[in-house]
């Protein structure tokens, strides 16, 4: 009879401790598991923040490089735009000189004229008088 107790006791402690360990397994594998989950989402979202603030460069690099070309380009306009105004200005000067000069030419053929035909009008005066 006391072996009998013995080997009973001895099973239901056996059997407490297969229940205690299977507990204490249990929990250690679940918080084993939470570290792991953890883990992989602060993973998770130092992948999703590289990828945004890639996204961010990239649009950031864009909106740069439309800005300076859209510079680059304004400055070629008003490059063009005053070479034009120089050009046209030039021309105008050129033409208004000409015309100027052409005036000038006109003046001094008229003055000539002029003088050419009072001397004529004098000589013809002289000769009319020295005839009567």
């Amino acid at each position: 009879m006391f072996s009998a107790d013995v080997g009973a006791d001895a099973a239901a402690n056996a059997a407490a401790n297969a229940a205690a360990n299977a507990a204490a397994d249990a929990a250690a594998n679940a918080v084993a598991n939470a570290d792991v989950a953890a883990a992989n989402s602060v993973v998770a979202h130092a992948a999703a923040n590289a990828a945004t603030n890639a996204a961010a460069n990239v649009a950031a690099d864009a909106a740069l490089n439309a800005a300076a070309d859209a510079a680059a380009d304004a400055a070629a306009d008003a490059a063009a735009n005053a070479a034009a105004d120089a050009a046209a200005n030039a021309a105008a000067d050129a033409t208004a000189n000409a015309a100027a000069d052409a005036d000038a030419i006109a003046v001094s053929f008229a003055a000539a004229n002029a003088a050419a035909n009072a001397a004529a009008n004098a000589a013809a005066v002289v000769a009319a008088d020295s005839c009567r």
